[in-house]
């Protein structure tokens, strides 16, 4: 998200890169799988700050996602404490 689109698309990069969060968010983190997921919490990390400039909904969401990916299963012990780390 934060890439400059212009050399591509003639639009107002902020609205149109706002529209495409917004369309793209998740109301339920448990109905994805667990590669979805991860792949999610990317996506929401590169919002800030070129399309979400609030640093606090940026890390709440954030915190959400990694509070859900601490309990996989999947994921081995490791990486649920990392994501454990996260939230504290």
């Amino acid at each position: 998200m934060p890439e400059n689109l212009r050399p591509w698309f003639r639009f107002d990069q902020r609205s149109r890169k706002r529209q495409w969060a917004e369309s793209n968010t998740v109301a339920d983190l448990q109905s994805l799988d667990t590669p979805t997921l991860l792949s999610y919490k990317g996506f929401n990390l590169s919002l800030w700050p070129s399309v979400n400039p609030d640093a606090e909904c940026n890390r709440a969401c954030d915190i959400a996602i990694a509070r859900e990916l601490a309990t996989r299963p999947d994921l081995n012990r490791y990486e649920r404490q990392a994501f454990t780390l996260i939230i504290t």
